[in-house]
């Protein structure tokens, strides 16, 4: 009956994973308690494993399924190096061990899955993983005591209540505690030599090192392993993120990040690949136009307690005075950040990456804000990127402009943009041209794509590809979106 029951359940919650996961294992150990055998736990794990396989093959590749079985390992089999430590007291080790064993082995999993863990996490575990119980059977007698009258229910129910509100409190005060959660999606060889040193322990007790020969080849696998976990790829990437009909590029060199324009799809885009990088802060962000498909993400990520930012770097012509970008910046200077207001002529260095504003000129009056756009070029380890935000070809023709190796394409590829004077001016590797999908304006136009074609210029468009990561490859820009291509310089 309680077998029974408890599969009622999982049918009433959807059958998620950890559902199915919870009813498998307690079926086996109602199964084995039936035929009068001894449940052991890695069999019965392995055996649950297989049975959700088999009717739901592709859970393997799911957090929930990845999730829910590296917990039940960690808190069964991951504390062992904390249980074998004699100099701390068994009371703490009893206390400890569950809860830093599960931290262990889900931590990097969360990384994996949603480039963000807590660090300090483990400590609410404490108090939660015990009192689960208590949730749990308050739940269940406020469900049969309120079938008779919910009054009767109401008791358990308010204890239910109690609980899950401290378990929010005291998620609040991990996450404001320092250093409080760890970022950026880590790699593959990261992840291996991660559960490889978790293992280490079980090598260990399992034959105790004795022999100094034994004693140093364990050090030295764990030297090996460690050096592997803060492995960290160096070299720089601009990264053109598609966020739809906007723009928005993320410079990265060492530490330091610059922003160029931050469209629309902030939560669903922007701020989920700053996490993934493991990115804290900006140094600077630059708004090339005060419109929202520029500019929206910017006041999202001004607002985002996540994030820091130092600077901020605008024209100074008038016609870009909007209110939006004061409030822009009144959130900058708010967090302790600086705002410049730049014409050309302007260069800023951080770093391996340099700036230098080549429009709008000191002294012009706009008519039109676009034809204001703040146009950047960006130097990283002798290549270059020309940013023009909106600017038309009749801010193209007031100047010489230097050649660059990557272009972004002005106002998403309009026909106004982008002539085939300018092209030969820039003589780009590769133009970027950032919109939406079938956006109702049309972009890319047809013409900007045959000027491109015809003046044999590599092209890319966001709407086509999705995002476009540019790294050094040799002697080569080496551009990476839903394949890997090669420009030769």
């Amino acid at each position: 009956e309680t077998a029974l029951g408890l599969w009622f359940y999982v049918w009433l919650t959807g059958a998620s994973v950890a559902a199915l996961r919870a009813a498998i294992m307690m079926s086996l150990k109602f199964v084995a308690q039936m035929v009068g055998r001894e449940e052991d736990f890695l069999t019965s794990l392995s055996l649950t494993a297989l049975l959700l396989l088999i009717i739901r093959p592709l859970a393997l590749f799911e957090a929930g399924f990845q999730l829910s079985f590296a917990a039940l390992l960690g808190l069964h089999y991951g504390k062992l190096g904390i249980m074998m430590h004699p100099k701390i007291p068994y009371w703490l080790r009893t206390l400890l061990a569950p809860a830093l064993g599960a931290h262990a082995t889900v931590s990097p999993l969360s990384l994996w899955h949603f480039y963000q863990t807590p660090v300090w996490g483990f400590l609410l575990n404490l108090y939660v993983v015990p009192a689960m119980g208590t949730v749990l059977t308050a739940g269940l007698a406020a469900t049969l005591l309120g079938v008779l009258h919910p009054a009767c229910g109401r008791g358990p129910a308010l204890l239910v209540q109690l609980l899950l509100w401290t378990f929010e409190v005291g998620s609040r005060w991990i996450l404001a505690m320092p250093a409080a959660v760890l970022r950026g999606k880590p790699l593959l060889s990261q992840m291996i030599a991660v559960y490889a040193l978790l293992f280490l322990p079980y090598w260990y007790y399992a034959r105790p090192l004795t022999s100094r020969a034994r004693t140093w080849r364990f050090s030295a696998v764990s030297f090996v392993l460690s050096a592997f976990v803060f492995l960290r790829p160096s070299g720089w990437q601009v990264t053109f993120l598609d966020v739809g009909q906007g723009d928005c590029a993320v410079i990265e060199s060492g530490d330091t990040v610059w922003m160029i324009d931050a469209g629309l799809e902030y939560q669903n885009v922007i701020k989920p690949y700053l996490l993934y990088r493991g990115i804290h802060t900006i140094d600077a962000i630059i708004v090339s136009h005060p419109d929202s498909d520029h500019m929206e993400g910017f006041q999202e990520l001004a607002a985002d307690p996540a994030f820091e930012i130092r600077a901020l770097i605008e024209t100074d012509a008038a016609i870009h005075e909007t209110a939006e970008r004061q409030k822009l910046e009144n959130q900058v200077l708010a967090q302790g950040g600086i705002v410049r207001k730049v014409h050309c002529g302007y260069q800023v260095q951080q770093g391996a990456v340099s700036l230098a504003v080549l429009s709008p000129s000191a002294k012009a009056v706009y008519e039109d804000e676009n034809d204001a756009s703040l146009v950047v070029r960006v130097e990283i380890d002798g290549f270059s990127f020309l940013f023009t935000g909106d600017a038309s070809s009749q801010v193209e023709r007031t100047r010489e402009w230097p050649a660059s190796d990557v272009l972004k394409a002005a106002h998403h590829g309009s026909r106004f943009s982008t002539d085939t004077q300018f092209l030969s001016q820039v003589n780009p590797e590769l133009t970027i041209l950032s919109c939406g999908r079938q956006n109702r304006y049309g972009h890319p136009h047809e013409e900007v794509l045959e000027r491109l074609t015809q003046g044999g210029y590599a092209y890319r468009v966001t709407a086509q590809s999705g995002a476009l990561q540019i790294r050094r490859k040799g002697y080569a820009l080496a551009v990476r979106a839903w394949y890997n291509t090669l420009i030769e310089r």
